[in-house]
């Protein structure tokens, strides 16, 4: 088993300062029980968090900066065909990774409702909209900026 602990080490000055001062009993304990690997750390500009990329070598994919399959890596495990491509072609994370602008890309769109109030904005959990498979289907095909053919329409993701 793997424990992979977010946030961990932050390398912010502040923060550094303040981890001699916590009190944090269970997670020494934790610690103690653990093997130690290899630290992974990344930039405060990242577009990828550190426990993503993290993550997504776990399952074999090695992706640049920002550019993690995971819609890609989660149709293929639903053993879903390829968008927009051939059929025939294997549908993988490695298969998107050369080239992530090609046809037959995935990608995971969740549609919610904002509330903007005067001094800010709130985005309501996208599950209370209760949307039903044909309600998403006819928002997804109403959107000006979306691509007219999608392999799924789900109530609450649009793939």
């Amino acid at each position: 088993m793997h424990t992979l602990i977010l946030n961990a080490a932050p390398s912010g000055e502040r923060c550094r300062a303040a981890l001699p001062r916590l009190h944090l009993p269970h997670l020494q304990q934790l610690l103690g029980l653990l093997s130690p690997t290899a630290v992974v750390r990344g930039a405060a500009t990242d577009l990828t968090p550190v426990h993503e990329h993290v993550l997504a070598a776990s399952v074999g994919i090695d992706s640049p900066d920002g550019l993690i399959p995971w819609a890609a890596h989660d149709a293929a495990q639903l053993g879903l065909p390829r968008p927009g491509g051939n059929p025939e072609a294997p549908n993988a994370p490695h298969a998107h990774q050369a080239e992530p602008q090609t046809p037959g890309a995935w990608a995971w769109i969740t549609p919610c409702h904002w509330t903007v109030h005067t001094d800010h904005v709130h985005m309501d959990d996208p599950h209370t909209l209760a949307l039903t498979a044909r309600d998403a289907e006819v928002l997804f095909r109403c959107s000006p900026t979306l691509p007219r053919t999608a392999s799924r329409c789900m109530p609450a993701t649009w793939a």
